[in-house]
């Protein structure tokens, strides 16, 4: 009887993470969260199942909730750095919004994953975002280009996003339209291109090439007609201003 019952829990939380998960990309993040909670009750030794809760908090912009689940996930599951990439992120949103101890906190959480994982692409990337987002451009870099010599050929759009970023911010811009060429070279020409594309443009203009960094937004408007981000950039690129 007891093993029946603990069965049934089991699969009851299964059913609620996945409950959880739907509601959550359909917007409806307090059924989320609901869900999510009866998840990590049913089955509490999960670390999928806190990080389930964990997005599901991010959604309601619940963060220092989203951080505690998220960092339950990573003491379940201390090399798995998917978790600790989520738990970097939700210290990062917190930073953004003036709490200066979760920017040490969030680099505490992406060192911990680079220690668990170094070889891992998506431990540098996570480093490599929160080094650009706190204002360390060097270290941001080094684990930049340490992801990418990594995985190449990597399907993480935001990564190659990432790296053009801090190639510039760092003062390369050749190196920059050098590592969103790859990107494209990887993805085609897809809607999920256009905001390595709007980042290509800007190191073109940002190296002289203005009537290059105009071209490629033009195929990124014929990718996503209209597209308001791209037209207002293609605008002050003509006006002389890439930012």
């Amino acid at each position: 009887m007891v093993a029946a019952l603990s069965t049934l829990t089991a699969l009851d939380a299964s059913h609620a993470a996945k409950a959880s998960q739907q509601a959550r990309l359909q917007g409806r993040s307090p059924q989320a969260i609901e869900f999510g909670l009866r998840a990590t009750r049913g089955d509490q030794g999960r670390p999928d199942y806190w990080d389930t809760l964990g997005l599901a908090y991010v959604e309601a912009q619940r963060l220092n909730d989203a951080a505690l689940a998220f960092r339950r996930a990573s003491e379940l599951a201390p090399y798995d750095v998917r978790y600790l990439g989520d738990l970097a992120r939700a210290y990062l949103e917190l930073a953004q919004k003036g709490d200066t101890a979760a920017g040490r906190r969030a680099r505490d959480a992406a060192e911990t994953a680079v220690r668990a994982d170094p070889n891992n692409p998506q431990a540098q990337f996570t480093r490599a975002l929160v080094m650009q987002v706190t204002d360390d451009l060097p270290e941001a870099l080094r684990s930049a280009e340490r992801a990418l010599a990594l995985d190449p050929q990597s399907m993480t759009d935001a990564l190659w996003v990432t790296a053009t970023q801090i190639e510039l911010a760092s003062g390369h811009p050749t190196e920059a339209v050098s590592v969103a060429r790859q990107g494209l070279a990887v993805f085609g020409a897809t809607k999920r291109t256009i905001p390595l594309r709007m980042e290509l443009a800007r190191a073109l203009a940002a190296s002289g090439g203005r009537s290059d960094a105009l071209h490629e937004l033009d195929i990124a408007l014929s990718i996503q007609p209209n597209d308001p981000s791209v037209l207002q950039l293609r605008a002050q690129i003509n006006a002389g201003s890439g930012s």
